[in-house]
């Protein structure tokens, strides 16, 4: 039988077994794209990469941010590689992905101040010696014109058309 969910949240057990950490993933996530492919990956015993981005758009974190930071937790405790992705390029911009509308542009200083209590938030749940906490400016803020339109070019707009939160902008504004 697998352990309940609140039960891995909860314990010390370091090292959790797959079929427990599945049973965890499953009822929170919207979706698993392959989940026999990350059971296969799990069974392996292989350090995983797990991510998280957030953008630093408010000083602190939400209600929202609490089971991804939890799960990302389990698979630390599990021996996996965590990265929390600080999303300040897309803060400064106004990035309107998975919005309803475009969020307002912030300056650097005020981006800047919200990593600083973003760190302090996520210390609780994640260990920041070993997880690894990058900026999306690292790579975004230097991406020439011809490299952004190469990866724009790429996508079809049947891919962008998929995203439930671009299908309700386009339909608000019908």
């Amino acid at each position: 039988m697998e352990t309940s969910w609140f039960s891995l949240l909860t314990s010390r057990r370091s090292r959790p077994p797959v079929k427990d950490l599945l049973s965890l993933l499953r009822p929170k996530c919207k979706e698993i794209i392959t989940e026999e492919e990350l059971r296969k990956l799990l069974a392996k015993n292989r350090k995983l990469r797990v991510k998280l981005g957030v953008d630093p758009t408010g000083a602190e974190l939400h209600l929202g941010h609490a089971m991804s930071l939890m799960l990302l937790n389990i698979f630390e405790r599990a021996g996996h590689e965590v990265h929390f992705i600080m999303g300040d390029f897309t803060a400064q911009i106004g990035d309107p992905a998975g919005q309803a509308a475009r969020r307002r542009e912030l300056s650097r200083a005020e981006v800047k101040q919200n990593m600083r209590t973003y760190k302090a938030q996520i210390s609780t749940l994640i260990n920041l010696k070993k997880a690894k906490v990058n900026q999306n400016s690292k790579w975004l803020g230097s991406m020439k014109l011809e490299s952004f339109l190469k990866v724009a070019g790429a996508l079809s707009l049947g891919a962008v058309a998929q995203r439930e939160d671009f299908r309700a902008r386009q339909r608000r504004q019908a």
